[in-house]
């Protein structure tokens, strides 16, 4: 049967008024789902953050589903209480959320909501916290049921799942498809394969719908699905599990599951390669559009973004796929009586139509519930096979992806990367994090895809050749492997050309990756400590896509350990014709990306024939919002910062001190100039007035000028002003008016741009500087000691949404202007006396005129 097994946290919830609040969770699920293991209920810690007013639970969740139908799937019950002033927990809201059976990371945003009653229920609600609640809560997960109930809306629960799926396309849909060809004819048939890989986006139903399609008769197509059926049967079903586990084990550690090929490298040169557009793929094309998300680095091509204008035919062969191409399928033989589709996860657009000559309205599919057991049990040997159909396992060394190395191909996008090692072919692989921290799997590199990532190193000791950086830099990189074609292969005693096996080029760094020389480096342990091991590894592979890779960097972080730690490792990809003074990466295209940085400026004023001009100077080296992060003792960092990503909300926190011989007036200056030379870096050097800070952030990730307009500046609640007093009490330092940390407000919206855009714009910023506190050091009571003046430094940020909804707005009727001659009344102007009469006829001949006219 089909297995669903669903992993993630519960993680934080925004935009509730209550700041200490729980949450009680709950899945619910139909009949036809049975839990395996696990727990379908569960309630989180109270969690409370005054100063962001976003609580944090990181509520574990781990349940395993086994189901014959895809009816009535899981469902996630929260009910959101919270703890008021007087100490008493109080309901707050309700949400339901659906949880997809996609293989992979997901993450759902549940919006809460609570019943609303009558005025009297409202005024209760207000003033003694008693909010109305249902009898039984469970009735929600029917979205039928709610139909009738007034809310309002409150919170949002944000959730992040891991799911791993297996035999659902064997359990679930080749099924219905059997069923389907025995009892209806092949037109019905084509039609519900159709829906089936419309609805399911499986590319198994598409190779499906195009096979039955081509066959001759039905006898043919009964026996085509037969087929399919037995090799489906017979085939490893858990291939999504690979899929969602980010390859953790495709590459083991045990080399007993490393492919490898020998080699015959010869001395003979090899040919150079030449562009050749036959490797094209013909389904990639150059797209025009004014709007190009996926173009976020300035004179260099996108990889896979069709539409960037930096892209050319030549780089169009090594693109697997069209990142900006939106699909605009749908079925529209079939009539919809009711919206029943209540979200789209899927990349086709589902049109509703009705009214139609022909369309399918009913199909013959089995009941959701059909019990069909034909199971003829007569030996031992039968009851132990049904024993063990019903047992779910996990058959994880059959899940293993051994890549196959293809002589005859260029790389391209999403291809594994190959080298040689001790006159073996393997895949380039790197150290990864698996079920735990540890540095236990191994990560199989793909072409141009750019990976970082951390795992925890624990035996430090000399046989673990991970520290050093022999494991990292002992082999050479393939070019391109048709070049290591079978003329290099199957021939001993050569040696690789270097025009095909490329060797790396070392770099070590010591301590931080900016200080980098070619000097070796040896390392050793002993006695748990090493000295001078790989702390952090970084990969530079320039390449010139479909013609292979023309040299790879890496640089090894050096460093001292004395207990375990985090081994950093990072691969990026350049083109070799890149231009590094005019590329520069942007945040987003038009505006910002979550997960991006945000670009800052620096205002410039200049003054000629008095004349002023303001312009924003853009530096590449310093363009990204940054604050202080603290080193591994807690220090902050003097070199590096953390870069601060769009969509962010983070709490930062380091040291700072100095030390000093007497206690001064001076020493807490000296402090308090140290503190704002971390928080702010040195940007309010001679700054006065708020209005004078000259720092300014890009509205959108795609600035094109340096137009103050399209900058917005960072506003300041205040200048921190220097009156710092001291005085020294019983051996005491006192600082008084010290500020030692700052908090960032951002302000965004939504573009009003298409609807598939997930872009914003940057409409404020400001920063709020604390407020003045006193503080106190001892005075050290040691001979030559000195003084140490320490204190915490800390930066909060908060993004604000203030996206507006969409409104809709009608058109007035039309203006009409509407003339007369000017001799029009003049047979009216005498003195008759149907004057009056003649008028009155007139006035109603014009107004119902104009009653036709306009309705």
């Amino acid at each position: 049967m089909a297995e669903l097994h669903i992993i993630g946290r519960i993680s934080s919830a925004k935009d509730f008024t209550q700041t200490r609040l729980l949450c009680k969770w709950s899945f619910h699920a139909g009949s036809g789902w049975k839990i395996v293991d696990g727990c379908e209920e569960g309630q989180t810690q109270e969690s409370c953050d005054l100063y962001t007013n976003k609580p944090v639970w990181d509520h574990p969740i781990d349940v395993h589903y086994t189901t014959q139908t895809l009816q009535n799937s899981p469902k996630l019950l929260l009910q959101i209480f919270h703890r008021d002033t007087h100490g008493r927990v109080l309901f707050g809201s309700y949400g339901v959320c659906n949880i997809p059976l996609s293989p992979g990371l997901h993450s759902i945003k549940c919006h809460t909501w609570k019943p609303i009653g009558n005025w009297k229920d409202r005024l209760r609600d207000k003033f003694l916290g008693i909010t109305l609640q249902l009898k039984s809560p469970s009735v929600l997960v029917n979205s039928l049921d709610r139909f009738e109930l007034l809310t309002e809306s409150m919170g949002t629960v944000k959730i992040e799942l891991h799911i791993i799926a297996r035999n659902f396309e064997k359990y679930g849909c080749h099924v219905i498809i059997k069923h389907i060809e025995t009892k209806v004819n092949m037109f019905t048939t084509k039609f519900m394969l159709m829906v089936l890989y419309l609805i399911l986006n499986e590319s198994i139903y598409a190779k499906k719908l195009e096979e039955i399609f081509t066959c001759i008769n039905e006898t043919e197509c009964d026996e085509l699905i037969e087929k399919d059926i037995l090799e489906e049967t017979s085939s490893t079903t858990a291939e999504n599990i690979y899929n969602t586990t980010n390859n953790i084990i495709s590459s083991s550690m045990y080399p007993t599951q490393t492919p490898k090929i020998q080699i015959i490298p010869t001395t003979e040169m090899s040919h150079k390669i030449q562009f050749n557009n036959e490797f094209r793929n013909q389904s990639v094309y150059k797209m025009y559009s004014d709007i190009c998300k996926c173009d976020l680095t300035i004179s260099s091509c996108d990889i896979n973004c069709c539409c960037d204008k930096d892209c050319n035919s030549f780089h169009f062969t090594v693109f697997s796929y069209c990142e900006s191409h939106q699909p605009e399928l749908f079925d529209k033989r079939y009539c919809y009586n009711r919206n029943f589709i209540q979200r789209n996860n899927t990349p086709f657009i589902l049109e509703k139509l009705a009214n139609n000559l022909f369309c399918i309205l009913y199909d013959n599919l089995p009941p959701t519930y059909d019990i069909n057991n034909k199971l003829d049990i007569k030996t031992e040997k039968d009851l132990r096979k049904a024993i063990n159909l019903n047992r779910p396992t996990w058959k994880w060394e059959d899940q293993l992806h051994v890549p196959g190395y293809n002589t005859f191909s260029h790389y391209q996008d999403d291809g594994v990367m190959w080298i040689v090692y001790n006159n073996y072919i393997q895949p380039f692989e790197i150290l990864q994090s698996g079920f735990t921290s540890l540095c236990s799997f191994k990560k199989t590199l793909k072409y141009l895809h750019g990976w970082k990532d951390q795992c925890l190193q624990t035996e430090l000791i000399n046989t673990n050749k991970f520290l050093f950086p022999m494991a990292f830099n002992n082999f050479t990189v393939i070019v391109s492997p048709h070049l290591l074609n079978e003329t290099y292969i199957q021939v001993l005693d050569q040696v690789c050309p270097q025009n095909v096996c490329l060797s790396l080029t070392s770099y070590y760094c010591k301590h931080y990756w900016k200080t980098c020389s070619n000097n070796t480096v040896l390392g050793s342990c002993s006695n748990g400590k090493c000295y001078n091991i790989v702390t952090g590894v970084k990969y530079l592979i320039v390449h010139n896509g479909s013609m292979g890779i023309n040299n790879v960097d890496v640089y090894f972080n050096i460093g001292n350990v004395s207990r375990h730690f985090y081994q950093q490792f990072e691969v990026t990809y350049e083109w070799a014709e890149l231009d590094k003074e005019k590329s520069f990466f942007l945040s987003g295209n038009p505006g910002y990306i979550i997960g991006r940085p945000l670009i800052i400026g620096t205002l410039k004023i200049n003054k000629t024939n008095k004349v002023e001009t303001k312009y924003i100077s853009f530096n590449k080296t310093s363009s990204f919002l940054t604050l202080p992060i603290a080193t591994k003792a807690g220090e902050c960092n003097k070199i590096d910062r953390y870069t601060l990503t769009f969509g962010e909300d983070i709490k930062l926190k380091c040291s700072v001190f100095i030390q000093t011989n007497n206690f001064s007036t001076m020493s807490c200056i000296k402090l308090q100039n140290l503190t704002m030379h971390f928080l702010m870096k040195d940007s309010l050097f001679n700054v006065t007035q708020t209005d004078q800070y000259n720092i300014y952030v890009a509205k959108t990730g795609n600035f094109s000028s340096n137009d103050i307009t399209d900058w917005t500046q960072i506003l300041l609640d205040r200048i921190p002003q220097n009156v710092i007093v001291a005085q020294v009490v019983n051996g005491r330092l006192y600082c008084s008016g010290l500020i030692t940390s700052v908090h960032l407000n951002i302000l965004y919206s939504s573009l009003k741009k298409s609807e598939t855009l997930n872009n914003y714009i940057i409409v404020g910023i400001g920063i709020k500087f604390s407020a003045e506190f006193n503080m106190s050091w001892s005075k050290c009571l040691y001979e030559n000691c000195s003084d140490i003046l320490k204190t915490d430094i800390i930066s909060y940020v908060t993004f604000h949404d203030i996206s507006k909804p969409s409104k809709y707005y009608f058109a007035g009727g039309p203006n009409l202007d509407i003339t007369l001659p000017y001799d029009f009344f003049y047979p009216f102007l005498s003195s008759s006396t149907c004057i009056k009469s003649s008028i009155f006829l007139i006035s109603i001949i014009s107004t119902v005129a104009l009653h036709n006219l306009f309705y």
